[in-house]
């Protein structure tokens, strides 16, 4: 149905849940269950890692609850994922040089700059050997189960990233 709401009938639908991933190729409306890879990364390592990154960049103690919910809305609000993770690291680098040269060193901007590093660095997880199998590793998985080869060019093309908030 993902693919039918996005007005597409051929896709890569890569399905971020709680627990797990599932990348599931869809031809021409119709899912290819035998072709699905899954993953035991989701949300909750999302939310996770944006705890650690949050606790690494506090220096007070705050409760276990107060401290995951916080994570949570951090999480759902600012995590993003970059196209080119080099590029993106050096042009964060180069902000928060620029902020400290001028002489901006207001809390204010200061805690946007720590924001907007941490909701990178979030969604990197996904992309980390070390914390199971990779969302490229579970595309590649999927893609390969797929016999149709000529059909992989417009999976790749059409990808479809779908889950909670």
């Amino acid at each position: 149905l993902a693919t039918l709401g996005a007005g597409l009938s051929t896709a890569l639908v890569i399905d971020i849940g709680e627990a797990e991933t599932r990348v599931t190729p869809v031809e021409e409306g119709y899912p290819l269950p035998h072709c699905s890879a899954y993953g035991r990364i989701g949300g909750a390592a999302l939310t996770s890692n944006m705890e650690m990154l949050r606790l690494r960049d506090q220096s007070t103690e705050v409760s276990e609850v107060v401290s995951s919910w916080a994570a949570e809305s951090a999480k759902e609000q600012s995590a993003w994922v970059a196209q080119d993770f080099n590029a993106e690291l050096q042009r964060l680098k180069t902000a928060s040089v620029s902020m400290a040269s001028s002489g901006s060193n207001s809390n204010g901007i200061q805690s946007l700059r720590s924001l907007r590093e941490r909701g990178f660095m979030c969604g990197e997880v996904l992309f980390d050997a070390r914390s199971g199998d990779t969302l490229p590793e579970l595309v590649m998985s999927s893609l390969r189960l797929q016999s149709n080869i000529n059909l992989r060019g417009k999976l790749l093309s059409n990808m479809l990233l779908v889950g909670g908030t």
